[in-house]
C-alpha cells in the first residue's frame, strides 16, 4: 500500500500495518449490524442507516487499502 509522507512522497508499507485494525473495526461494525438486526430495529430506523453507512464507508476504505497494496492487477501493469 502507499502512503503519503510528510515530506509530499510516498512511501510503501506492509499491508498488515493498517489493515488489520481496518478488519477490525470493519468487523465490529458488521456485527453491531447484524445485532440491531435482532432486537428488531427496522432498516429505516435513523440508527440502523447510520450503522449501515458507516459500514459501507469502511468496507469501501478496506478495498481501496487492498488494491492499493497490491503491486499488480486491474488497471496496473505487471513487473516484469
Amino acid at each position: 500500500m502507499l502512503i503519503s509522507t510528510a515530506k509530499g512522497g510516498f512511501v510503501r508499507v506492509p499491508k498488515s500495518a493498517l489493515q488489520q485494525r481496518i478488519d477490525g473495526a470493519l468487523r465490529t461494525g458488521g456485527r453491531f449490524g447484524i445485532c440491531l438486526e435482532k432486537v428488531g430495529f427496522l432498516p429505516s430506523d435513523p440508527l440502523y442507516v447510520r450503522v449501515r453507512l458507516a459500514y459501507d464507508a469502511m468496507h469501501s476504505l478496506c478495498m481501496d487499502l487492498h488494491y492499493r497494496s497490491c503491486k499488480s492487477g486491474v488497471g496496473k501493469p505487471t513487473d516484469e
